[in-house]
């Protein structure tokens, strides 16, 4: 079997500068000319990085730990790529990255499965669904996607990681200040309701997962979806007759 080219790389996002004004430091491999990536769970503020070493600057206790993390995570891509190469396994940059994450490439992902899910909406929309519902998906992908970078800083999750305080910690995460897309600076808080609601529909994906076998324990089972009634105002005569005047 022909070896493939194969290099490990450190950079960081400039685009996802986190609160406290560092950037998270991301990790890229590259296999004949294929890359894939994930987070490392580690940040730097932007003039202590050394981008032409890709390495943190200095020789602060911090840079070293930095540093020598680095040299441990080279290490350890080097020796799962050697385990693929010798049980005769095809060496890609998404198989080592999967290895390396402890992701079994035949299990689903949480983003994966919620992905086919809004593409098989997406198609029904105008035969058994309104576009505004299929948008609601779709807004709630982006905020659990937001949500896993975040929390776990990786692109996506096993099923098998799905457990009751990921729920618990989502539903935190939508009624405090949190992100919407690639905008770190862009912040919103979702009310209690608008929280039960996307809860609601994420448990929907879920029940997908758990009636195809793919997630064998529901970690909505212990948690109660609370709505909070609404008192609704009604409009005056007079402001519903200067509604008629408009």
């Amino acid at each position: 079997m022909e070896r493939a080219t194969f290099s490990v790389s450190f950079f960081v996002k400039r685009t996802k500068k986190l609160k406290d004004g560092t950037l998270p430091i991301f990790v890229r491999i590259t296999v004949n000319g294929q890359r894939a990536e994930f987070g490392l769970q580690e940040s730097v503020n932007l003039n202590q990085w050394n981008s032409f070493q890709k390495r943190k600057a200095g020789n602060s206790s911090s840079s070293k730990y930095l540093n020598s993390l680095f040299d441990h995570v080279k290490i350890k891509l080097h020796s799962h790529k050697m385990i693929l190469e010798e049980t005769g396994q095809e060496v890609t940059a998404k198989s080592l990255k999967n290895a390396y994450m402890g992701i079994n490439e035949n299990e689903k992902t949480i983003l994966q499965v919620f992905k086919e899910h809004n593409d098989r909406f997406k198609s029904l929309i105008g035969i058994d669904f309104a576009k505004s519902t299929y948008t609601r998906y779709a807004t709630l992908y982006s905020h659990v996607e937001n949500f896993i970078r975040l929390k776990y800083n990786k692109e996506d999750v096993p099923l098998s990681e799905l457990k009751h305080s990921f729920i618990t910690d989502f539903e935190f995460y939508l009624k405090t200040d949190h992100p919407t897309g690639s905008d770190s600076e862009n912040l919103i808080r979702c009310g209690n309701n608008a929280t039960m609601k996307y809860l609601t529909n994420f448990k929907k994906i879920i029940n997908i997962a758990l009636s195809n076998g793919w997630l064998k324990t529901d970690p909505f089972k212990s948690i109660k979806l609370h709505f909070d009634k609404v008192d609704m105002a009604f409009l005056t005569q007079e402001e519903l007759d200067r509604l008629i005047q408009k």
